[in-house]
């Protein structure tokens, strides 16, 4: 799209722009013991505020895909565990 302008001339020109979606986001880590540093299985990770959550694996893993880009708190909790909020 161009636009002419003579001289003097005035032109409204009103102009919509598309916002580029923003990519998901994942946040993925392993969940242990902090004194033995043995995987905690079944852990539940929060990603505060999003509805977002997983459970870790017995090998502690965990993943959670679908965040959109931004700062939130994420809480871990496990009923043999303090729960912990980062």
């Amino acid at each position: 799209m161009s636009v002419t302008l003579a001289e003097g001339q005035e032109k409204r020109l009103d102009i919509g722009l598309t916002p580029i979606p923003e990519e998901p986001a994942t946040l993925w880590g392993v969940v242990s013991d902090a004194q033995t540093g043995a995987r905690v299985n079944g852990a539940k990770i929060e990603v505060i505020g999003t509805g977002l959550s997983d459970l870790s694996d017995s090998a502690g893993n965990f993943r959670i895909e679908g965040i959109q880009p931004g700062t939130y708190s994420v809480k871990v909790s496990h009923p043999d565990y303090y729960d912990r909020t980062y």
